[in-house]
């Protein structure tokens, strides 16, 4: 028996190892979590609503960074949750909204939403690229257009 023969079938073992073993892996869906309002006013009540913890689980939802506990809820039997929390009177600025729970292989998970306490909500960035992309069309096709019109021109003899 050669080396190569002996090798061979070593080697398609180790190949359906390195492929399988991914597929043994437990699948774990997204979560998410959401709040009514992105920049509430000291004080004021907001609704948290989040998706992909274990089902009848508890979720912790706490602020800042003293990670102040703001509710315990349970979850329905599709792993999510929706409760209405009161953002302490003493926070301002920007702060972290966590929701802290297991997920549905038991592994914690800890979702987070960015609050702009007592402030106005955060702004939509970036720009709005229509004109430009329109306006780069335009001179792609005229430089076509004009490539094309000096390549129909008969050489004058």
């Amino acid at each position: 028996m050669s080396l190569r023969s002996f090798l061979r079938p070593v080697l398609a073992a180790a190949c359906l190892l390195a492929v399988a073993s991914p597929a043994a892996a437990s699948y774990e869906p997204t979560g998410t979590v959401t709040v009514s309002h992105t920049a509430p006013a000291p004080g004021a009540a907001i609704t948290v609503t989040g998706s992909g913890y274990a089902p009848l689980s508890q979720v912790t939802i706490t602020i800042g960074t003293a990670q102040t506990v703001l509710s315990t809820v349970m979850t329905t039997a599709d792993g999510s949750f929706s409760t209405s929390v009161t953002i302490p009177a003493a926070l301002s600025g920007s702060q972290t909204l966590t929701a802290t729970g297991l997920n549905s292989v038991g592994s914690t998970r800890v979702l987070a939403a960015t609050l702009n306490v007592g402030g106005t909500p955060l702004p939509a960035t970036g720009s709005d690229t229509t004109v430009l992309l329109v306006a780069g069309a335009v001179v792609v096709a005229v430089g076509a257009g004009l490539v094309v019109t000096s390549r129909r021109r008969t050489p004058v003899r």
